[in-house]
């Protein structure tokens, strides 16, 4: 999705993810191809280039301080947890909620007995 402006700066950013993150989005693993990425960073160059940023990697540094630094984060996708298909280790696992619990102090509320359906979603974050 191009969203045409006369900012330099801005059209850098969207040639970034034009050229190297979005086409790479789903190539990650063993989908991933090295020449079609390198490829594709030539080109990031030379439009770097016609936007008047010689050194690319100063401006998105920090973090990325190089294309092999660049191409390893696009190359091992996204977590695993938001990839397609992707289903929770613990799905449909039993756990013991009272020996949880004994751990706790129950302030206010209904105490939990053993005999309730509870759902326990499995949390995944990064930082």
């Amino acid at each position: 999705m191009s969203t045409e402006t006369s900012d330099p700066k801005a059209q850098f950013f969207e040639a970034y993810r034009n050229l190297l993150i979005h086409p790479f989005e789903d190539k990650y693993e063993d989908k991933w191809d090295e020449d079609v990425w390198w490829e594709a960073v030539e080109t990031f160059k030379v439009k770097s280039k016609e936007l008047g940023f010689d050194k690319p990697l100063d401006i998105l540094a920090p973090p990325i301080t190089s294309f092999e630094m660049a191409r390893d984060l696009v190359k091992n996708g996204p977590p695993k947890c938001l990839r397609p298909h992707w289903k929770s280790p613990i799905l449909g696992e039993k756990i013991d909620v009272l020996s949880l619990l004994e751990k706790t102090h129950h302030i206010h509320g209904n105490k939990f007995e053993g005999k309730e359906h509870i759902v326990v979603l499995d949390f995944w974050a990064t930082w």
